[in-house]
């Protein structure tokens, strides 16, 4: 069973409402006329930011995640080294348990989730943000804490961010869902296995021709 393609920028905008059939036309014409990246476009004609990333994690097949909407873990931040941050542009946001999200500028690469993974010993949940809040991210200026220093979780917008928190939670454990351990089907198979060895076997009743 094949899975449906993608939905690229565009059509996802467009569904949305988020862009008009006009500016649908344009976006792909300049993209076509130029090298700028269809994202650059689309910000430049006044397609807000968020709309535009959360088209463009849909294309990916990746989570989406507005940071204003949630509140960040600053204490994650320093489970990944610096330089390793740096290099592929990666800052956890959150750490639940054994797994660590991470928002990424290329959530799709796995060379840089490996790494991560191999350093801290944690299972890496790659999402996209918008670029604007991952460079806050990157030089401090959005780091889980209002600007009197107190946790997002103090806030009213935080409180009420909760629900949507849980839902980011299982939208991350949907794409990562817990394996089976493939040893309870062995130790099943060869139990049964046993039970048809021990069984002893009924001889059959071997009839004899009259003389």
């Amino acid at each position: 069973m094949s899975l449906p393609p993608k939905k690229t920028v565009i059509q996802t905008l467009g569904e949305k409402g988020k862009i008009t059939r006009e500016q649908a036309v344009e976006a792909t014409q300049r993209k076509q006329a130029t090298t700028e990246s269809l994202e650059a476009i689309l910000l430049d004609m006044g397609i807000a930011e968020s709309d535009v990333y959360e088209a463009q994690a849909g294309s990916m097949g990746v989570p989406f995640i507005d940071l204003d909407s949630i509140t960040v873990d600053a204490e994650a931040k320093s489970l990944v080294p610096e330089d390793m941050r740096e290099r592929y542009r990666a800052i956890p946001i959150r750490l639940d348990g054994k797994r660590l999200t991470v928002a990424m500028a290329n959530p799709k690469d796995v060379f840089a989730l490996d790494e991560m993974s191999l350093k801290t010993g944690l299972n890496v949940q790659p999402v996209m943000v918008p670029p604007s809040q991952l460079e806050a991210l990157r030089n401090g200026s959005l780091n889980g804490t209002n600007g009197d220093g107190s946790q997002n979780g103090a806030s009213p917008e935080a409180q009420e961010s909760m629900a949507f928190d849980e839902s980011i939670d299982e939208m991350l454990g949907m794409l990562a869902p817990v394996e089976k351990d493939p040893t309870k089907k062995r130790k099943e198979k060869n139990e049964s296995s046993l039970q048809k060895l021990s069984t002893p076997k009924t001889p059959s009743k071997r009839t004899t021709s009259a003389r």
